[in-house]
């Protein structure tokens, strides 16, 4: 199977913490490709530029529409252009970039699998963060009938087979804050493998952080008590697609 991995980085106005990140991107033999979710016009001009100066492939959407619909675009793109795999990193450079490479090797390994980030955090992590993965990963665990399958689902340094990946976009209902859980869980249920990878993530001092504790609260609640809802249908689906199959 050809293996034609892109880095995608989903942006909105982190233009101080990209820029911070930048020199540790600049080495990356992978190409990357920005993809800007409706930032302000001064953040926009200077991104473009930025991506210009360093060989960075750039595309943008004219309004914020959310971390899942910059990934959906960033997907087709990707698609397009003949990529099969695409590294998900975010913006702001919490993630350990010395990991690509155990992410790709994976891949590589398990073409059809997505290699989830389990993230191992340092004392620069904020108690709440600390919190929501955990009440997180409690409640996908419900959602898939498993605790094993999802080690974390917040994590948005992942590794996605981008076909079967694309195939997925059309079901989800949660395109901004749960959107990396939902991608998750929906790919659990379609008998798309899963590996979790352990992974370093640090807090910058001067993260940029766009979650509204209360409104944010209330849609991750709403998405996992639709994806509960769901599941009672899906897994049982699932279980019996996994036996046809074998």
């Amino acid at each position: 199977m050809n293996f034609s991995p892109i880095i995608i980085i989903p942006f909105y106005n982190h233009l101080d913490q990209f820029i911070k990140f930048l020199p540790r991107l600049k080495n990356i033999s992978v190409d990357i490709l920005v993809s800007n979710d409706g930032s302000t016009q001064e953040q926009s001009e200077k991104l473009q530029s930025i991506c210009s100066e360093n060989n960075f492939f750039y595309i943008s959407q004219d309004k914020n529409q959310g971390k899942g619909s910059a990934t959906h675009q960033a997907f087709i793109w990707a698609s397009n252009h003949n990529y099969t795999h695409a590294l998900q990193i975010d913006a702001d450079g919490q993630h350990d970039i010395n990991d690509i490479q155990n992410f790709l090797d994976l891949a590589r390994k398990n073409p059809t699998a997505i290699i989830c980030g389990v993230p191992v955090f340092d004392s620069s992590v904020p108690k709440h963060r600390k919190i929501g993965h955990r009440i997180t990963t409690f409640w996908t665990h419900i959602e898939t009938f498993s605790s094993k399958i999802i080690q974390d689902g917040l994590c948005g340094y992942r590794l996605y087979p981008i076909q079967s990946t694309l195939k997925l976009f059309s079901s989800c209902k949660f395109m901004r804050m749960g959107f990396d859980i939902e991608i998750l869980v929906r790919a659990y249920w379609n008998l798309i493998p899963i590996i979790n990878l352990e992974t370093r993530v640090t807090y910058p001092d001067t993260g940029l952080s766009h979650f509204k504790t209360l409104k944010d609260n209330i849609k991750i609640s709403l998405l996992h008590s639709y994806l509960v809802l769901s599941s009672l249908y899906y897994n049982p689906r699932r279980f019996i697609l996994s036996k046809i199959k074998s």
